[in-house]
């Protein structure tokens, strides 16, 4: 019996609450924890930080399985051109005992073509039955707690290399936005996507909607709480066109899942979005895990999905 450190023990109960309240099969149970246990083992020093996300809309989404998300921030892969490439390797032998996708290893061998630049490297998986969808991030950039916006230098030029080893031309434009690059496999599909900052250049990239909504979160939340807003475009290879475009709202200020201003917050932007999920069953869900909601991501339908640090 591996023993755990107490961080990463209740890291487990979070995930085993969820999957209780999701009604996860035993397999689907089985298999998230498994993932989730090997990537603590990867962690001796418990250097990285764990992540939960879900679905909902008229109901909890339970199509895509449980996703369980590594944050590797200025931990392991950042350290240099060795570590990076021990860590990937890690990813590799979790990834390749579970799926076979033709193009897995021209994904692997890009990305350790990057392995001399010092970057984060995170790694999630989508978890239903004995179907496996994994998930990696390149942090580029991001948001400071003061709300400072920071990319790394030469960004571009990374994204450039990247989609050049991976013999793909991109269908979006690389500019120095963009914040994250990240890619989904399974045994069938490759996806690759791009997160963005949104700022006046790109602000017409998104729906009159979208524009409605931003104008009444900013109305709504006010100067009370830290935030900023990015966007993200999934691309299926093969497809012609952007797939699925969601708009994200990242909270700098901590809202704590258990408290009750977080639900009345919450309950005010499903309103404004047109979420129709019950916020009775939200709380319900959100009292079962031990964590801070970090960032909320809205699709065109109101289909909202948390991201929540555990």
């Amino acid at each position: 019996m591996m023993l755990l450190p107490k961080r990463l023990d209740q890291t487990i109960i979070n995930v085993l609450n969820f999957t209780d309240i999701y009604t996860a099969s035993p397999l689907t149970q089985k298999n998230t924890i498994s993932f989730l246990k090997k990537l603590i083992k990867l962690d001796p020093q418990c250097l990285t930080k764990f992540e939960l996300s879900f679905k909902v809309n008229h109901t909890l989404n339970k199509d895509e399985g449980i996703r369980v998300l590594n944050l590797d921030s200025k931990a392991y892969s950042y350290t240099d051109n060795g570590a990076y490439l021990k860590r990937l390797g890690q990813y590799q032998s979790i990834v390749n005992d579970k799926i076979k996708n033709p193009f897995q290893e021209k994904l692997f061998s890009a990305l350790a073509s990057i392995a001399d630049t010092p970057i984060d490297l995170y790694l999630g998986g989508d978890f239903h039955e004995n179907s496996y969808l994994f998930a990696f991030w390149l942090i580029l950039g991001g948001a400071k707690r003061n709300g400072k916006i920071k990319i790394m230098k030469n960004s571009d030029l990374l994204i450039k290399r990247l989609f050049t080893s991976l013999n793909i031309t991109p269908t979006f434009k690389i500019t120095k936005d963009i914040l994250n690059i990240g890619f989904d496999i399974n045994d069938s599909d490759f996806f690759y996507k791009i997160y963005y900052f949104l700022n006046k250049e790109n602000y017409q990239s998104i729906s009159t909607a979208q524009r409605k909504w931003l104008k009444k979160f900013i109305d709504f939340l006010g100067d009370k709480y830290k935030y900023w807003f990015f966007i993200s475009e999934r691309y299926r290879l093969g497809d012609e066109g952007i797939g699925r475009k969601k708009l994200y709202l990242e909270f700098l200020t901590d809202l704590g899942t258990k408290e009750k201003r977080t639900h009345k917050i919450i309950a005010e932007l499903f309103k404004i979005v047109n979420c129709h999920f019950k916020i009775s069953e939200l709380t319900s869900i959100l009292n079962s895990i031990d964590g801070n909601i970090i960032i909320l991501a809205f699709e065109p339908d109101g289909t909202t999905t948390f991201y929540i640090r555990i």
